[in-house]
């Protein structure tokens, strides 16, 4: 919203309010208008100089490669999930999966696939 924009509706909420008030500018926000532009322009070019940097330095084609890897992870991990383990190994084999694949609390896909898993037994 430009200043002036603002200013438009200031001028059109004194209309309609209930008890018209005459509304002074705000000198922080006029301030804040004038440096919006400048802003946007160094977030322009920090973006810029980010992308040059990436390309020069590879480090998109590094994010590429870990997407390609992120990519087949998870088809890997989609085939263990719709795999239905019918023996006591196959049960083993996804608890390994889990406990060498996955970080923190388990994998909110592998493990209920091993409790379907089980309770189809």
């Amino acid at each position: 919203m430009t200043e002036d924009e603002w200013r438009e509706k200031s001028a059109e909420r004194e209309m309609t309010d209930h008890f018209p008030v005459k509304a002074e500018p705000n000198p922080l926000l006029a301030a804040l208008f004038e440096r919006r532009e400048a802003y946007e322009a160094a977030v322009q070019a920090w973006n810029q100089e980010s992308d040059r940097l990436e390309a020069e330095f590879g480090v998109s084609a590094k994010k590429d490669w870990a997407d390609k890897a992120d990519t087949e992870f998870v088809a890997i991990r989609d085939k263990i999930v719709d795999t239905r383990a019918r023996t006591i190994a196959g049960l083993k084999f996804k608890a390994k999966y889990i406990a060498e694949h996955v970080e923190g609390d388990g994998d909110a896909q592998v493990a209920p696939s091993i409790a379907r898993d089980i309770l189809a037994m």
